[in-house]
């Protein structure tokens, strides 16, 4: 059996033949088009050529020729197929480039199989006529040429016909204008018969707006009226006379590619309408004859006639398209936008109302029915100005006709709730612009307390600030009066009648600067030194003063762990954490019960974690404080530690105990956690990170030693008066040898001028001129191995900004004792030259804004 290879540019013609031939057990091998066809003849080399000769890239003439210039594929018979309106163009084709057998389409299978098997050389290819005596054989024959030649015609005009009708009815299946251009310009081609067809849609300006090549050329200008191709010349002056072109060896053919060649013949017809012209279409090359005729000239005009029909058909309907789609888009817009406002208006964490121009209330959402306990029937039964209280709209009336106008209201109101209650609310009314009224409603109840809360914490600030003041002017006061009664009772005969009331002023002073730290407590500016201090320690030193505060019917139990962890906390803030804990225990319990204080260890890892991701993970000191008392809820539980949060009763607390002892816990790095159920008691824990270094421990101080004496000398900066006489005869009277100075400037002076060494530096923190830290930074310059010593009577915060709240920087609170005074010097002296950090800002910038209660001397 043979080798058979079809090349055809239609799937359904290569699909029929190759079925057909396989039946006689021929092998087929398929191509689409001329160019691959020959790739697959070179390679394939097979015994028979099926061709189409209307095909892209390469037609079936190109095709043929290039195989007889190929010596392998030279003598490979080839087959012309080509629709039966094209027989007279396909014979003369096959005549000329050697072609002894042509197929016309449709055929029948047998003709098919007759001749394949003429061109395999399979079986004869006539049959002899019988002799026909009795008629002239050659007046039959021309009258049968005669007839066979217009039986031709007609069935080419016929099958022409037919293809017009095929093509018409593209006008109601396409509606893509490319694809409109392309199906025509195939049909043009393939009906009249040509080697290649073009055509250009153009804009109103004459720019190329679609185009179309059947050979598959791209144009090399975007912008041209035509595509570059040998159609150019003519389809230009077509356009521009609105009449068909046609003619033979166009010179300026060459940007065709070489698969089509030079145009030897064409045809370009404009695309038009009676109103307009679209663009045009083109042939080149006329097949089996050299030149394009007048029948072929009107037949490609009735195709460009229904092609301006189509297009402008197909153009209106992307029109009505794109506007269809408008009204789609504008109406799903419209939709999404009231979607977006309802679920605008369902979720608004503020009350919504619309209601029409005289305030008859339409709609409202959720937020504010549930705002004012009314139903959604109820609320649209009431107008705007039902929802205010009489008292309000009294003084302030609703002017909704102003709305209209432009203009916008925005006020506090009191709203009226159903339940007869009144709701602090702020709102926002504006005309929309269809006339209806929107009216915006916040509740604003819970900004309003905060609001007293903050004038509240205002008051306190200011009373703590006036606290600070009066306590640093009279820390002052004190130390002049507890250290002049000291040094009288030292001098004094423990007998003499006047001790006693000597012994009344000094303890008179030591109650005063009792109260002056508690002033400084009161006001949170104590000065804060955290230590390494066991907290079942600290729970065991308050045990005894704990079961005096709690009432006799409650029962106290401590228990601590074996060998708890140490914590480094300031011992004063642990100490009014179990206080503050233990207090808020006892009046949960009024009528008795069981409070328990439970320190442990304890680490902090695995689940824990999940329900507290803020703590990290690691070993921690818990103190635990325990009650059977009333309990706590949820929303209790909420606002626990917020500020001026009390559940007692009014006059009875401050709301202050539990935020206190939150900052405490925060501000040492622990936290605290609650545990509490109605009914069910309370428990708190707090927990403290564990401390690596080692306890530090304090040896008891003997108040009846005797003072420690020294011989060095002392620079005394202070610029209180009566401070500085005092400290000056306490110390000379100790041994020390002692230069006095009123203010920083009067001390950096004396320390230049002074020859012999000056050992010690006792300085107040904050003095007119120039302040403690600063005098001792420059006096170490010049004198590296000075000792400093600092004191003050103020806040702590002041103090903090000098840089000597650490332990390791030496330093003496006021009011101090000649004692106090004695042992301080004594471990300066004795201690190791401390650093500390620079101050940051000019003094008076400090005191003006950390605390302006103050005053001018320390």
């Amino acid at each position: 059996m043979a080798s058979i290879l079809i090349v055809d540019d239609r799937e359904t013609n290569r699909e029929l033949l190759t079925t057909l031939l396989g039946y006689r057990n021929h092998r087929t091998v398929e191509a689409g088009d001329g160019l691959e066809g020959l790739e697959r003849a070179r390679a394939e080399v097979p015994d028979l050529i099926i061709t189409d000769i209307l095909m892209p890239t390469m037609d079936g003439y190109e095709f043929t020729r290039r195989l007889r210039e190929d010596a392998r594929t030279a003598a490979i018979p080839v087959v012309f197929y080509s629709a039966h309106y094209l027989m007279q163009e396909a014979n003369a084709l096959a005549a000329k480039c050697g072609v002894d057998y042509v197929l016309a389409k449709p055929a029948e299978p047998e003709e098919v199989v007759r001749v394949v098997d003429a061109a395999l050389g399979l079986a004869p290819t006539t049959v002899p006529a019988p002799p026909v005596e009795e008629f002239d054989r050659e007046h039959i024959r021309v009258l049968t040429d005669k007839l066979s030649q217009q039986t031709g015609e007609v069935g080419n005009l016929s099958a022409r016909l037919e293809a017009l009708i095929d093509v018409g009815h593209e006008l109601n299946v396409a509606q893509d204008a490319s694809v409109l251009l392309a199906r025509y310009c195939k049909a043009a081609r393939e009906v009249i018969g040509a080697t290649c067809s073009a055509g250009c849609i153009t804009d109103e300006n004459g720019h190329a707006a679609r185009r179309y090549c059947s050979a598959g050329l791209e144009p090399a200008e975007t912008t041209a009226a035509c595509p570059s191709c040998g159609l150019r010349g003519p389809a230009v002056d077509g356009l521009v006379d609105q009449a068909a072109k046609r003619g033979r060896s166009l010179p300026d053919s060459a940007g065709c590619t070489p698969d089509i060649g030079p145009l030897e013949s064409y045809l370009v017809v404009p695309i038009l309408t009676r109103s307009r012209t679209y663009g045009w279409l083109g042939l080149g090359n006329r097949l089996g004859a050299g030149e394009f005729g007048a029948e072929d000239e009107r037949l490609l005009s009735t195709l460009a006639a229904q092609l301006a029909v189509g297009y402008e058909n197909s153009r209106l309907f992307e029109e009505l398209k794109q506007r269809a789609e408008q009204l789609e888009h504008e109406v799903a817009e419209r939709r999404a936008s009231e979607e977006k406002y309802r679920m605008v208006m369902e979720e608004a964490s503020d009350g919504i109302i619309i209601a029409d121009r005289n305030g008859d209330i339409l709609d409202a959402n959720p937020r504010m029915l549930d705002m004012l306990g009314y139903t959604l029937q109820e609320f649209q039964a009431m107008n705007l100005r039902q929802l205010v209280s009489p008292e309000d709209l009294a003084r302030d009336p609703m002017r909704l006709h102003l709305l209209q106008t432009g203009a916008v209201t925005r006020k506090e109101r009191r709203f009226l709730r159903r339940d007869g209650g009144s709701l602090e609310v702020e709102i926002g009314i504006t005309a929309l612009a269809d006339g209806r009224l929107q009216e915006i409603v916040r509740d604003v109840s819970e900004r309003k307390r905060l609001e007293m809360q903050l004038r509240q914490s205002q008051k306190l600030e200011a009373v703590g600030r006036l606290a600070g003041g009066v306590a640093h002017d009279f820390n002052n006061l004190l130390t002049v009066i507890l250290g002049h009664s000291d040094m009288v009772l030292s001098a004094m005969d423990t007998h003499d009648r006047r001790r006693r009331d000597i012994e009344d002023i000094r303890d008179a002073g030591s109650r005063a600067a009792v109260l002056t730290n508690q002033l400084l407590a009161f006001s949170r500016k104590q000065v804060l030194q955290p230590k390494i201090i066991s907290v079942g320690s600290a729970v065991a030193s308050l045990t005894k003063m704990l079961g005096r505060l709690i009432n006799s019917n409650i029962e106290l139990a401590t228990r601590s762990a074996d060998d708890v962890w140490l914590t480094k906390v300031d011992p004063g803030q642990l100490d009014q954490v179990i206080l503050n804990l233990v207090l808020n225990a006892r009046d949960a319990m009024p009528l008795g019960g069981r409070l328990t204080i439970e320190t442990a260890n304890h680490a902090i890892e695995g689940p824990q974690l999940i329900d507290h991701p803020e703590v990290p993970p690691g070993d921690y000191v818990m103190l635990a404080v325990s009650d059977t008392g009333s309990g706590m809820d949820a929303e209790t539980r909420s606002h626990l530690f917020e500020p001026f949060f009390t559940t007692k009763a009014l006059g009875k607390g401050t709301g202050l105990g539990l935020s206190t002892v939150y900052g405490i816990v925060r501000q040492s790095g622990g936290y605290i956690w609650v545990y509490s159920e109605p009914n069910r008691g309370t428990i708190v824990k707090v927990y403290l990170p564990r401390a690596v270094e080692k306890l530090e421990t304090s040896k008891p101080r003997n108040e009846y030693q005797p003072l420690p004496l020294g011989t060095e000398t002392v620079l005394v900066a202070e610029d209180d008066e009566r401070v500085r006489r005092l400290t000056v005869n306490v110390l000379g009277q100790l041994g020390y040898t002692v230069i006095e100075a009123a203010d920083g400037e009067i001390a950096l002076d004396i320390a230049r001028q002074y020859s012999s060494a000056i050992h010690l530096l006792f300085t107040d923190i904050v003095m007119p001129k120039k302040c403690g830290n600063e005098i001792a930074v420059e006096m170490r310059r010049e004198r590296p191995e000075i000792k400093v010593l600092f004191s003050s009577g103020y806040t702590g915060d002041v103090v903090a900004q000098q840089g000597v709240l650490d332990p390791s920087v030496p330093f003496l609170q006021k009011p101090f004792t000649p004692r106090t005074l004695a042992v301080k010097v004594r471990e300066a002296l004795d201690g190791s030259a401390a650093a500390w950090p620079e101050s940051k800002g000019s003094q008076a910038e400090r005191l003006a804004t950390d605390d302006p209660g103050v005053g001018q001397t320390a």
